[in-house]
């Protein structure tokens, strides 16, 4: 796992890479970091981060890819901590699917505003069909 996460980062060279899982909660979907590319924002990151300061959750509750160019203007985070806490400027985010339903996913993040090619989103949904890949040979198909 820790592989696809330096090679993406490789890749496309963004501030980091973040590879997590998604943990229900009473206070909604947290992240539990299964893998990152070091410090991705400049932060020492927990083990597991709470929704109001992760973009990811929203790939894992709305099941679909988010990429973001700007992250102080984009309506879903503009005001949240993975914006004023984490600051995360620029944002791709593809959820990892087992047997039809998201259980984590993979995000790019930029501490700076920047512009996503189709290349580098296309990177990040080849990097989640890995993961996928790999849970499926974990779980044998489950």
């Amino acid at each position: 796992m820790r592989e696809i996460a330096f090679d993406l980062h490789s890749q496309i060279a963004p501030s980091g890479v973040l590879i997590y899982r998604a943990l229900p909660s009473e206070v909604g979907t947290q992240l539990e970091v299964l893998s990152n590319t070091d410090h991705p924002v400049g932060l020492q990151l927990d083990r597991v981060l709470p929704p109001e300061n992760t973009i990811g959750h929203l790939v894992v509750d709305l099941d679909r890819e988010l990429v973001i160019d700007d992250t102080l203007v984009h309506p879903l985070v503009k005001d949240t901590g993975a914006v004023t806490v984490m600051g995360i400027m620029a944002y791709v985010g593809v959820p990892c699917r087992f047997r039809g339903r998201p259980f984590g996913g993979i995000s790019a993040v930029a501490t700076h505003r920047r512009s996503w090619s189709h290349e580098e989103v296309q990177a990040v949904r080849d990097s989640a069909r890995a993961l996928e890949r790999l849970a499926i040979e974990r779980h044998g198909g489950l």
